[in-house]
């Protein structure tokens, strides 16, 4: 079982009443802001979205990430959003099925805004997977920091709670967190498998260690403790 089916598992005899919240925390799915010119498709696009479990809205307050949605290229009017914008961004080059060649015609977008974009068509469900996979980059740290943030108030509560507690030091939460990080880390054009376990834990801890930011260090260090349970305790001393 995963993280969120064990704690569940615990409140089953409706004895731990705070952990629900929590749950609930970390099942929220992404939410994106769409935003961009009226005639781009955003409607239909928040629709299409919404079939993969994509919270879509159309302000960016409390949004995780935002879409700048565009058809056949950007103009002057959508400069101030790739631009100005401190949230997380991918352009969505939609109505793609219209375009001789949209792939190109987004890596054109792309190299202009420096900014990843996708083709699409919502229309006919084209594209969306690569735009799911680049929501999903899109919004690692901010799942990254809502775990580490659960796991925080779940340790908090632990403390009286042998049970949870238990559970807090097994695998499953050891492992929810590396993964998160090695998200994060992915998303940011590294590798977080480096090699063997052991080489690996080393090579995350020289690198948490050295000019990165907090964010990363903090990835660093839970990456580190995932490989250290995938290399099992050490062997004896010879």
């Amino acid at each position: 079982m995963g993280l969120i089916a064990e704690l569940t598992a615990l409140t089953a005899d409706g004895a731990r009443p705070a952990l629900a919240p929590i749950i609930a925390t970390l099942r929220t799915p992404p939410r994106v802001a769409l935003t961009g010119r009226p005639g781009a498709g955003r409607r239909t696009l928040a629709a299409a979205l919404g079939g993969t479990g994509v919270r879509c809205a159309d302000d960016t307050a409390g949004a995780d990430a935002v879409l700048l949605v565009v058809t056949e290229t950007v103009t002057p009017e959508d400069r101030p959003i790739y631009t100005d914008t401190t949230r997380p961004l991918r352009i969505v080059l939609n109505k793609a099925d219209a375009l001789d060649d949209p792939t190109a015609r987004a890596a054109a977008i792309t190299g202009r805004t420096g900014v990843p974009t996708v083709a699409v068509s919502a229309l006919h469900g084209t594209g969306l997977a690569a735009l799911s996979a680049e929501i999903d980059a899109a919004t690692a740290p901010t799942r990254y920091r809502r775990l580490r943030a659960a796991l925080t108030r779940l340790r908090a509560l632990a403390a009286t709670d042998t049970p949870l507690a238990e559970l807090l030091a097994g695998d499953t939460a050891v492992w929810a967190a590396a993964d998160a990080a090695a998200d994060v880390l992915r998303a940011a054009g590294l590798d977080p498998v480096v090699g063997p376990p052991s080489r690996c834990a080393r090579h995350w801890q020289r690198y948490g260690r050295g000019p990165v930011g907090r964010l990363h260090a903090d990835c660093a260090a839970d990456l580190v403790r995932g490989q250290l349970r995938l290399a099992g305790p050490p062997g004896p001393a010879p």
